[in-house]
């Protein structure tokens, strides 16, 4: 048989029966005495996760006042005043609270007054289950006017702030009863409160560890009282369903008065609400409902779970905390202290930032130093940037002035085959290297060379040939003579004709002669000056040009 998990304290002397336990072992302090205690940064993640939980985590007091109305004959049972004790924790810094539906549905309550008065019938007699279904199915839960709801009071206590606080009134939202899922949203009347991270919706899986968080009822009956929440570890063992509805089933022990608490992962967010457990088996036996199901009730009511200035500043605390970083958690410990002054969370960790810096003095460097760092890191590479720009900028200069060799030589330009000479760059390609600017070309269309008259050449480009020798002077000019040869080697050349020249233009006088450096033939048949035999009628000279007589 499963059973909620809340524990009664009424005139009707009602006992939950649900399975509950614990670790065998309390979690670790939340935080050690710097004054000779184990250094935080060894600290294991039990009490690395209990310190983030505990601000958000609340204590819940339901008062109960009614009545049983019979709606078969119209008689009335009671009235019954019934004070039960649950867990809840802060889902938004608004107020909104969620806890186990059981501790404040009136089907949870109706369930347990007919226990209870089916187990009183049972001793006179009666047949229990007989009576346990009568009165639910005839019976109605009514307030002092007829008709009214049930009378409840819900109180919650923050239990980060110890207990000379005043309880908070919560207005219940919404809720739903064990057999529908077993969540139940309140509001209170504050703001900027600590708040639980809740994991999203199917990210838990079998072996997932976790920890239980709630107030057992039974610690009371040993103890003093106490705003101290138990802590207790396990893992995600299966999923069940229960009408349909998924419920996780962990290894955690757990018992009645932490129905209603968060159990979170290792990161700290809650997998599930602490919902039951089965009293006849082994107490490992423990259900708790997703946190998919709570999601669903924050949307339906248009609550969004998100934590708050309080839940930045202190988690950046606890991990420079944790880290080493003791300096830096003061800082943030104070900046807690700032939006809620009144945190004895907030301040009883400060002092122990301040006792954990005397003892082992700061692990790293804190912001200041790595903001130091960083600076320098940066300054750096901005220097070392610079340099680089400037080796590669005269790499590409000394590549403009200094630019590959490219071989022009062709025939005809009087240069040696394979000839080199250097490729020339204009101005503006210089600055279209090294500024990446668009400088305008100049445009030279080319130039066509004309070749005089009678060359016969093709016109002189940027890939034509030098002008060809005219095949024959111009009319009225000799032609040139051609070299002479050695006397032994070479015969002289051939007499050759001269035309007459132009009109009007002078005879050229013959210049005197020149002593011949050898013998040459002489004689009127003979230029007198290289001794070519002279045409007939010629009156110039066909081997120097020298007039003739």
């Amino acid at each position: 048989m499963r059973k909620s998990l809340p524990t009664w304290k009424s005139t009707l002397g009602i006992v939950a029966v649900t399975g509950a336990a614990l670790l065998a072992t309390a979690p670790p302090a939340l935080a050690q005495d710097g004054g000779g205690g184990p250094d935080p940064t060894t600290a294991p993640v039990q009490e690395r996760v209990s310190a983030e939980v505990l601000p958000g985590v609340v204590y819940l007091q339901t008062d109960v006042h009614t009545y049983l109305r019979n709606m078969a004959d119209g008689s009335i049972e009671g009235p019954f005043d019934l004070s039960m004790q649950c867990t809840g924790f802060v889902v938004n810094p608004n107020g909104y609270i969620a806890t186990a539906g059981h501790c404040v549905s009136d089907l949870d309550i109706q369930e347990e007054l007919a226990t209870e008065i089916s187990t009183s019938a049972a001793r006179s007699g009666y047949d229990a289950t007989t009576t346990y279904d009568y009165v639910m199915a005839n019976y109605k839960l009514e307030g002092d006017v007829g008709g009214s709801p049930a009378d409840k009071k819900v109180s919650v206590s923050r239990a980060s702030e110890g207990p000379q606080q005043t309880p908070m009134q919560a207005q219940i939202v919404d809720s739903k009863p064990n057999a529908q899922g077993d969540v139940a949203l309140l509001k209170v009347n504050a703001t900027n409160l600590p708040t639980v991270e809740v994991a999203p919706p199917n990210s838990t899986t079998t072996g997932t560890q976790v920890m239980s968080i709630g107030y057992p009822g039974v610690v009371d009956q040993v103890m003093d009282p106490s705003l101290q929440p138990t802590f207790k570890d396990g893992s995600v063992s299966g999923t069940q369903n229960q009408n349909g509805i998924p419920f996780l089933q962990i290894t955690a022990d757990m018992g009645q008065g932490m129905s209603g608490g968060p159990t979170v992962d290792q990161q700290g967010q809650v997998v599930g609400i602490n919902s039951m457990g089965i009293s006849e088996r082994s107490a490992s036996f423990n259900y708790v409902a997703p946190s998919s199901t709570l999601q669903e009730m924050l949307a339906r009511n248009g609550v969004q779970a998100q934590p708050g200035a309080f839940d930045q500043a202190y988690r950046a605390g606890l991990a420079d905390y944790y880290q080493g970083y003791y300096s830096d958690a003061e800082e943030q410990f104070a900046t807690v202290l700032d939006i809620a002054p009144d945190s004895k969370v907030a301040a009883d960790y400060k002092a122990k930032a301040a006792r954990a810096h005397d003892q082992f003095g700061d692990k790293g460097m804190g912001l200041l130093g790595w903001g130091l760092i960083g600076g320098g890191v940066l300054f750096v590479l901005v220097v070392a940037g610079i340099a680089v720009g400037i080796v590669v900028r005269n790499k590409r200069r000394r590549a403009a002035v200094a630019a590959p060799q490219v071989s022009v030589a062709q025939p005809g330009f009087g240069l040696p085959t394979g000839y080199q000479v250097p490729l020339q760059q204009t101005p503006a390609t210089l600055a279209q290297q090294q500024y990446g600017r668009q400088v305008p070309q100049p445009q030279y269309a080319p130039q066509q060379f004309q070749a005089p008259a009678g060359f016969g050449a093709a016109p002189y480009g940027q890939h034509g040939a030098m002008p060809a020798a005219p095949a024959s002077p111009p009319v009225g000019f000799p032609a040139p003579a051609a070299p002479a040869a050695p006397a032994a080697e070479v015969a002289p050349a051939a007499p050759v004709a001269v035309a007459t020249p132009p009109a009007g233009m002078a005879p050229v006088a013959p210049a005197a002669p020149a002593t011949p450096l050898t013998e040459a033939p002489s004689g009127p048949g003979h230029c007198p000056n290289c001794g070519t035999a002279r045409a007939t009628g010629a009156r110039f000279c066909g081997g120097c040009g020298v007039g003739l007589a």
